[in-house]
């Protein structure tokens, strides 16, 4: 099976989580995995149903514990693998021949359980919190445990709601909305749950407490206590995101009309590097034509910034994976004597010392086969100097071990710069291997020092 879109809202209007790291396919190309993924405890719940199958009766869970290794990604294939024995049962759910997430569950005779209410709880928002990762220690918060069974039908068959009983999937779903939304709410990574059945006082609502934060590491440790669980969640804060300078934060770095004789079209210009070479030639008198595929609100944003020391500057939304004949004409027309291609998927999506041809095939389509569509639109039938930026990686000369097919395609995007350089000698297409620059695709949960996008701004001046 996989998950969809659709999936995502339906198990946040379930949950009430709504964190855009589900639910906003444009805000969520920025956040440390670069697309939108699956709530966790929807992909747990599912795996849960699977196990079901082979278990007639309604059980109760006494023990659970589900480790979050890695994000699963909407669309691609996700399969589980069930080893039931002796009362010990553990799931599997696996992606791209990655375990993304492991559940070790214990269940007996199902119990009489607590009906939850309809009505969600007051504090809920379809905004999480933002707060401050020193902040978070002991903050705390009652919720009413509480869902709409008619949702939970639709989403996972009345069989298997029978078979759990609606009390426990109530406050299961919950802890999906503690995480994503209370604490540590829009920073949030669910890391790991385990819950246990030894219930002292029989209760109606869900009380959580942020027991202990660890600095090093960014980690919150949470403690629950609901109708049915006792349970511990472990999360990461996730890193914020990164913004690149305004111009005026630039100015130090920049010089007026320096690439004055510059028409330049910037292919992916609404964030990252592409902002940051946007901006820089935009303060220099450059004559701008930036591109987007999702992100129209940022790249509006950048070229407010920039009409305010230079108004040539057009917009036009364009999706390399797409090519419509439109697109075609408005670049032709546009003329370039730059090109600067930032064009990416997220790139941070290895498995150490494994390939996944699917894996590069993406990598490939946006680095090699969209640039040569570009480099091909505009180089044919035109005889003017043109001069191209082909930003390659510095991972091409270490080939860290979990970068495989990243790698491979940029090593093969500088390879297809030679020949089309050989085929339009007219061209001249520039590719240094930079090194980690500080942008949205490096940020990590681990300490990793990445340089200032100005490391760049030498190159961009050697192409006049």
């Amino acid at each position: 099976m996989n998950f969809s879109i659709i999936d995502q809202l339906s198990f946040a209007k379930l949950s009430q989580d709504f964190n855009p790291m589900h639910c906003d396919v444009v805000l969520a190309r920025r956040y440390i995995f670069g697309e939108p993924v699956v709530h966790g405890i929807n992909a747990m719940i599912v795996a849960i149903k699977v196990w079901s199958k082979q278990h007639e009766l309604p059980f109760e869970i006494n023990r659970l514990r589900c480790k979050f290794n890695k994000p699963i990604y909407l669309q691609d294939e996700i399969s589980f693998e069930v080893n039931d024995k002796n009362e010990n049962i553990r799931i599997n759910a696996i992606q791209n021949g990655e375990i993304k997430i492991i559940i070790y569950l214990n269940v007996c005779e199902k119990k009489s359980q607590f009906n939850p209410k309809e009505k969600w709880d007051l504090f809920t928002a379809d905004r999480p919190n933002d707060i401050p990762f020193g902040d978070l220690d002991g903050y705390s918060k009652k919720l009413k445990c509480s869902i709409s069974a008619k949702l939970a039908v639709k989403m996972y068959g009345k069989e298997f709601v029978d078979k759990i009983g609606i009390g426990q999937l109530a406050e299961i779903v919950s802890f999906s909305r503690i995480v994503g939304m209370h604490a540590p709410g829009l920073n949030s990574i669910f890391s790991e749950l385990q819950i246990n059945s030894d219930v002292v006082e029989k209760k109606d609502n869900i009380f959580f407490k942020v027991q202990s934060i660890d600095e090093r590491f960014n980690i919150v440790n949470i403690e629950s206590n609901g109708p049915s669980f006792n349970a511990s969640l472990k999360t990461f804060y996730r890193p914020v995101l990164v913004k690149q300078k305004t111009i005026k934060q630039m100015k130090d770095n920049l010089n007026k009309e320096e690439f004055i004789d510059f028409r330049a079209l910037i292919i992916g210009g609404s964030r990252g590097l592409g902002e940051f070479t946007a901006k820089s030639l935009g303060y220099g008198g450059a004559k701008l034509m930036i591109t987007y595929a999702k992100g129209k609100n940022d790249v509006t944003n950048v070229s407010k910034d920039i009409k305010k020391y230079n108004k040539s500057v057009s917009l036009h939304c364009l999706d390399v994976m797409n090519f419509q004949d439109v697109d075609y004409e408005i670049l032709k027309k546009f003329d370039p004597t730059h090109v600067f291609y930032f064009a990416t998927p997220f790139i941070f999506i290895g498995v150490k010392n494994k390939f996944c041809r699917i894996k590069y095939d993406k990598f490939k389509r946006y680095y090699v086969d969209a640039f040569q569509v570009i480099v091909e639109i505009l180089s044919k039938n035109n005889t003017q100097k043109k001069h191209f930026f082909y930003p390659s990686s510095v991972a091409i000369d270490e080939q860290p071990n979990d970068m495989l097919e990243y790698t491979l395609a940029k090593k093969n995007g500088e390879l297809l710069c030679s020949e089309l350089e050989k085929k339009y000698p007219q061209i001249k297409i520039y590719k240094p291997r930079l090194p980690r620059l500080e942008t949205d695709q490096t940020v990590s949960l681990s300490s990793v020092k990445n340089e200032d996008p100005v490391a760049i701004l030498k190159i961009i001046r050697s192409m006049k």
